[in-house]
């Protein structure tokens, strides 16, 4: 299990007021629970392995390493 912390919520505020600088668009689509599991598995140093898209537009402003556990559209 990886923890919150305080680190982590700031982390996924920051990631969402940069997505929100980039156009509403990107920061609504992206969920907040979103937010904050990418900021966990970046904090911990691990891949996050996900079936989202909103990871890849997190990834995008975090460069922290994402991969798909299925081909987009395949689940």
């Amino acid at each position: 299990m990886i923890a919150l912390r305080a680190p982590q919520w700031t982390r996924a505020l920051w990631v969402y007021e940069q997505l929100a600088a980039q156009g509403a668009a990107h920061q609504r689509s992206v969920g907040h629970a979103d937010l904050l599991i990418a900021a966990a598995a970046e904090a911990a140093g691990a891949t996050l392995l996900h079936y989202d898209e909103d990871y890849d537009r997190i990834a995008a402003v975090t460069g922290q390493p994402t991969r798909w556990i299925a081909p987009r559209g395949s689940v």
